[in-house]
């Protein structure tokens, strides 16, 4: 697991050294300018253009994303039955999405048409800039906070990050934690599990709320409980669900969703002092060779009827960024403040937590 860790931590600090330092990149297709142009025109003759166009383009696109490939199946399958006469060619690419994007770029034999990837990876290639910028008239439904003000992404939806835990492993007498602080009682001592993967983002998150000091006070005290660690959040929700952890934080709400639907002994809530967000960002990149095709993808996924479709698929589980679809779990949510793992408060001083969660985590 260390080891794991240890190769994503160097392969993430290269890729911000990369960008302080001047390198050769591929200029940028002369889809970016394609997809500037698109916004001159209307609604109506915008969506003209993207059919006409991605029909022109051969009807492929080429979408990576680190979702699970049974959610993008089924939205490959939904978007088809919405325009029959195009084919997306999916790629799974989890942590390491924004180094491959680059690596492609650089080498000017970019394959990626448009990315879905979380706050961190959408920072790199925009300061790299390998993103090209579109706005959808489907974005102008979504609030400032959920996207770039020039276009460069879009959060389709958001993971609230949930508290896990296993009603074998927890006795119904016992309090839950329900705030952070209550999650560095000794009483939890190796028995808590979370992700490396967003052990950065939620350093960020716990500073932005609490304060520096505070923020690092608690999440040291937690971490004095010897918290089991887990590459992602699906292995932690599966270590979950057989009992070898009793509680799981910082999880993404799909998981405890997803093991309690196959009949696991798992039961979630949020917790009551701040509810972290993590957006799904997508965006089209800027050596794309199918811009309209690429539009047209994002443009659906955007749409209400692709969110509704997104929501359907995980069970309710991904919170729609457009306010007018809803949300099996906003009770779950109600009356919390929120912090959101956007690109400027994950992505800026990403190396900076990166190493705290190590020498915090990882001694």
């Amino acid at each position: 697991m260390r080891t794991a860790w240890e190769m994503v931590s160097k392969a993430v600090l290269l890729l911000f050294v990369s960008l302080s330092v001047s390198l050769p990149v591929q200029a940028a297709s002369p889809g970016v300018d394609v997809l500037r142009r698109l916004s001159e025109l209307s609604a109506a003759r915008h969506m003209e253009a993207l059919i006409s166009g991605a029909r022109t383009e051969g009807g492929r696109v080429v979408w990576y994303a680190g979702r699970a490939l049974e959610e993008v199946t089924k939205l490959e399958a939904a978007f088809k039955v919405k325009y029959p006469f195009m084919n997306v060619d999916f790629v799974r690419v989890a942590e390491g999405t924004a180094e491959r994007v680059l690596a492609e770029f650089r080498a000017g034999v970019a394959t990626a048409d448009v990315v879905d990837i979380n706050a961190a990876e959408i920072y790199i290639l925009q300061q790299a800039g390998a993103l090209a910028a579109y706005k959808s008239p489907e974005a102008e439904k979504i609030p400032g906070t959920f996207k770039d003000k020039d276009g460069y992404w879009v959060a389709m939806d958001v993971l609230p990050e949930m508290i896990a835990y296993n009603t074998k492993f927890v006795s119904p007498l016992q309090p839950l934690p329900r705030t952070f602080q209550d999650l560095a009682n000794p009483i939890w001592k190796g028995r808590l599990g979370r992700t490396t993967i967003g052990g950065p983002r939620w350093i960020a998150g716990m500073v932005s709320f609490y304060g520096e000091r505070r923020g690092l006070e608690l999440v040291r005290a937690i971490a004095r409980n010897n918290v089991r660690l887990y590459t992602s959040n699906t292995g932690l929700g599966v270590q979950l669900s057989i009992g070898e952890i009793s509680l799981a934080f910082d999880l993404h709400i799909t998981v405890p969703v997803r093991e309690k639907g196959r009949g696991a002994p798992v039961e979630f809530y949020a917790n009551d002092d701040v509810l972290f967000l993590d957006p799904s960002m997508v965006a089209i990149t800027a050596a794309t060779r199918r811009p309209l095709g690429a539009a047209l993808l994002v443009t659906w996924l955007l749409s209400q009827e692709g969110q509704k479709s997104t929501a359907e698929i995980t069970g309710g589980a991904r919170m729609s960024t457009r306010s007018e679809v809803p949300y099996e779990y906003s009770k779950l949510l109600a009356g919390r403040k929120t912090v959101i793992y956007g690109p400027d408060l994950v992505g800026r001083d990403f190396v900076k937590f990166q190493t705290l969660f190590r020498e915090i985590f990882i001694p």
